[in-house]
């Protein structure tokens, strides 16, 4: 994924390698513009759970939902999706680059970008083989996506670190 963002010289470096991926506890966010999906790997552990869907209500208030799930999860690090399109401005792209610097902003987390290319289609054939009704697949198929997602991290897909954003109003 090319870099578009810019990066301090002081920017904190993402782990690399599976194996010390594995030794953090991650959240990962699948932004969209209704739904955030969560997903959580716990230190130590090679699988990445379904956690949360949390409703849109705006920015502060989503990244606030984020804070406390990752303080209730002792989390070290937060993944978020990059949908395609960036490099060609896409609207998505910029929705989920723009959640990721608020989020690094306000929580001080470690903030990198994955490729979330296909999550969802791959989240929507799981859910289906499972036999899950269209509804219930509506409701759930964000954070099953953050999942896919945050598997493909802790496998060691590329990622970019969030430059945080600017201090952000109460």
């Amino acid at each position: 994924m090319p870099n578009t963002s810019p990066h301090s010289p002081s920017a904190p470096s993402a782990p690399s390698d599976a194996a010390t991926r594995r030794q953090r506890t991650a959240l990962a966010l699948d932004v969209g513009t209704v739904r955030i999906g969560v997903a959580l790997a716990r230190a130590g552990d090679d699988v990445a759970l379904d956690l949360a869907v949390i409703l849109r209500k705006g920015t502060r208030t989503d990244v606030r939902t984020v804070a406390e799930l990752a303080r209730r999860h002792h989390v070290d690090l937060c993944v978020v999706g990059m949908p395609p399109g960036r490099d060609e401005g896409g609207r998505s792209a910029r929705i989920a680059a723009d959640f990721g610097a608020a989020v690094a902003g306000i929580t001080g987390l470690l903030t990198v970008l994955v490729d979330e290319a296909d999550t969802t289609a791959e989240a929507d054939r799981e859910l289906r083989a499972l036999g899950q009704r269209a509804a219930r697949r509506k409701r759930t198929i964000d954070q099953h996506a953050a999942r896919i997602l945050l598997g493909r991290w802790l496998s060691g897909a590329a990622a970019e670190v969030v430059v945080p954003a600017g201090p952000q109003p109460p």
